[in-house]
């Protein structure tokens, strides 16, 4: 009877320390992942290849980190904090800069976060696509207080959906100051 006792109170223990865990996390999963390696920069690029990193979202105060092609990332000024940010999901997906404010579509332009791997989406909403994108990069230079070469270094997606354009849609367009961009109209 004693050995009963004290397996029904371990388990009702248990079951009390996760009721509170669940309650103090939000029943969220909570995966613990080490310290992101981030990478100076530099041309060696089989150093950064034999270098392992895990993403671990952005934990330092008033900065946000955004992934590179590369494999690094940069730190850029924290718009997630910013009034017109909107948590669009649980994932970790923002709506951080748009034509529109205060976490509403816009109508030429709306740029997204993932924070959990630190891409940036831009997709264009109007036509010329031209006027979109220069509208859509001079809000994230401002928002992201990152330079034009950092930001053709960094993982962004520029693209436009098939209803605005079916030329140009299903394509990464670019940043126009980078390399590569696609030249529009």
């Amino acid at each position: 009877m004693n050995k009963k006792n004290i397996i029904i109170g371990s388990a009702l223990l248990v079951l009390i320390l996760v009721i509170l865990f669940m309650s103090i996390t939000g029943g969220k999963n909570v995966v613990v992942q080490e310290e992101s390696v981030l990478f100076p920069r530099t041309d060696d690029t089989d150093i950064q290849k034999n270098m392992v990193t895990a993403w671990n979202g952005n934990n330092e105060q008033g900065v946000v980190k955004i992934s590179l092609e590369n494999g690094g990332v940069v730190r850029a000024r924290d718009f997630l904090q910013d009034e017109d940010t909107f948590e669009l999901s649980d994932d970790g997906i923002y709506l951080f800069s748009s034509s529109r404010k205060k976490g509403k579509i816009g109508d030429s332009y709306n740029t997204y976060y993932d924070d959990l791997d630190g891409s940036i989406i831009v997709s264009l909403r109007s036509v010329p696509l031209s006027t979109s994108r220069f509208l859509a990069e001079i809000s994230l230079k401002q928002d992201t207080g990152l330079s034009e070469a950092d930001l053709c270094e960094a993982n962004i997606l520029v693209n436009t959906p098939l209803e605005v354009s079916p030329e140009y849609s299903g394509r990464n367009l670019g940043l126009s100051f980078c390399k590569g961009s696609v030249s529009l109209e």
